[in-house]
């Protein structure tokens, strides 16, 4: 016959052996094990730029088109019409996403000169009628088609934002760096690197536009 305690004991693995196949092994064992660890979630810095949208009465454009920055009207005129109805700029969010061919909107004038950007988007200067070397929506002189009081830095100031597709940053790196024969992945950081300041990139157009919708932005398609 066995000793009682090894009889015990085969007793005891056997039953703890089958109370873990059932997951019942903690609680046979005497203590509890700790809730998983979930790591706290970092919110990226697009989600903070939305986090930036306020004001009762909101208002997205989806600029997907290179040009002269003509659609900027619209946005001046949302927010001067808004004023003239007494609602001030502070009760007004307005955000202009850059995407598809839109995005060359969102570069400096190095970038506009260095790779003739007016050229390739057919953008022809007005004080020189040739293909524009300068972005002018950034700062517009007297005689653009933008003038100036109604630029996208003078829109900045007055709380307006300003979103770019990175995605479109990418495909539009792929393009200029097979074409000048350069390498793709450092076209793509010179561009990010010479955007307008305090324009945030954004996943993608699409999803910048979904996600502002979410907040209660109505959508104005400018072209």
């Amino acid at each position: 016959m066995s000793h009682p305690s090894n009889t015990r004991r085969n007793f005891i693995l056997k039953l703890t052996a089958g109370a873990a196949a059932l997951g019942l092994a903690p609680v046979l064992s005497g203590f509890t094990p700790a809730p998983p660890v979930v790591p706290a979630t970092v919110k990226s810095e697009a989600e903070e730029w939305l986090d930036r949208i306020k004001g009762k009465h909101k208002l997205v454009f989806d600029a997907a088109k290179a040009g002269d920055g003509h659609f900027l009207h619209g946005v001046e005129a949302f927010l001067s019409t808004n004023n003239e109805t007494e609602t001030p700029d502070n009760e007004l969010g307005v955000v202009v996403v850059f995407r598809s061919s839109g995005i060359v909107m969102a570069l400096n004038d190095e970038m506009w000169e260095k790779f003739k950007l007016g050229d390739m988007c057919k953008v022809t200067d007005p004080l020189t009628k040739a293909p524009s070397i300068r972005n002018m929506a950034w700062k517009p002189k007297e005689g653009d088609e933008c003038y100036p009081d109604k630029s996208i830095e003078k829109l900045m100031k007055r709380g307006v934002l300003f979103g770019v597709c990175d995605k479109a940053l990418g495909g539009f790196a792929e393009k200029l760096a097979k074409d000048m024969q350069l390498k793709e992945h450092e076209v793509k950081k010179e561009l990010h690197n010479n955007l307008l300041r305090e324009i945030q990139v954004v996943p993608s157009g699409v999803w910048a536009l979904g996600r502002v919708q979410e907040r209660g932005c109505a959508y104005c398609y400018a072209g």
